[in-house]
């Protein structure tokens, strides 16, 4: 898919780390960016909304944990699902990534920036360089596979940063959260149901 072969967004990214421009980056691990353990990720959204004047936030962000961009409509529900899937998937892996949502209806110029000719498209960000992944609809075991690969890509060029997850990101009070109980379970899915009615009666 050779649409995205000319874009450049090195623009976008801080000029500090640039994506191994010849291929030759021998040791970026250097001390300051993280590099997946547990307790030390990266405090910003796994999830996130992006429009022209926020993409240069996702490209430097992409410096230290890899960014999958999917360009979506509201008036495609291919792409719609997928934007779900993909949001279902970043949890699942724990901040590896982070999932950058473009509604190309609101955001056209980050459409026109990253060569987007229909919806959806994934592409990823690695230091501030796109990479093209897909187009159109994927099973979702296809999806994991082709996130793998991406992971995979980021880690050789010395992306291998991840999110901090589990409320980390919004600092310090719940740390070591205990197992919430069968009580709080309920609630909790009766709350994500939308059923306020059955929460309010499993607490009473």
């Amino acid at each position: 898919m050779s649409m995205f072969g000319a874009v450049d967004l090195s623009s976008l990214a801080p000029a500090t780390k640039p994506a191994g421009s010849s291929g030759a980056t021998p040791s970026p691990a250097t001390g300051d960016r993280p590099t997946g353990a547990a307790g030390s990720g990266l405090p910003v959204p796994l999830v996130v909304d992006v429009d022209a004047s926020t993409l240069r936030d996702v490209a430097e962000v992409s410096t230290q944990v890899p960014v999958i961009v999917v360009l979506h409509s509201p008036r495609s529900q291919a792409s719609a699902d997928l934007a779900t899937v993909l949001e279902q998937l970043a949890d699942q892996y724990s901040g590896r990534f982070q999932l950058a949502r473009v509604n190309v209806d609101t955001a056209p110029e980050v459409a026109q920036a990253l060569q987007a000719q229909a919806v959806p498209t994934v592409v990823a960000l690695i230091a501030g360089q796109p990479v093209p992944m897909f187009q159109g609809a994927v099973p979702q075991e296809q999806l994991r596979s082709v996130i793998d690969q991406l992971l995979e890509v980021a880690a050789a060029n010395g992306v291998n940063g991840t999110i901090a997850v589990d409320g980390a990101a919004g600092a310090g009070t719940a740390e070591a959260e205990p197992e919430e109980t069968e009580v709080e379970r309920a609630a909790r899915e009766a709350i994500e149901a939308g059923d306020f009615a059955a929460a309010e009666e499993v607490y009473t």
